[in-house]
Order: structure tokens, then sequence, then C-alpha cells
């Protein structure tokens, strides 16, 4: 992942189903983990 890179982020229930998701923007990308930022009120 790039830092500066839109992307989409999905919670998921114990079934799989989503039910809940958001862009996020990258802010910082490891091997062992990615940050994100989102504004306030970008949660669908």
């Amino acid at each position: 992942m790039d830092v500066g890179q839109n992307i989409k982020i999905s919670a998921l229930r114990y079934d799989g189903k989503v039910y809940r998701w958001w862009n996020s923007k990258v802010e910082e990308s490891t091997s062992d983990y990615i940050a994100t930022v989102t504004l306030s009120g970008q949660y669908g």
C-alpha cells in the first residue's frame, strides 16, 4: 500500500458478511501494519 492511497475498509460479522464500510486514506504502511486516517462522517 502506498501512503496517500485511498482504500475501502470493511467490517465483517462472525459469518463473514459485511455490516459496515468506509473509505480511508493510508497514512503509513509497513509489513506489520497499515495506519489509516478517516474523516468524521465517512462511515457507511
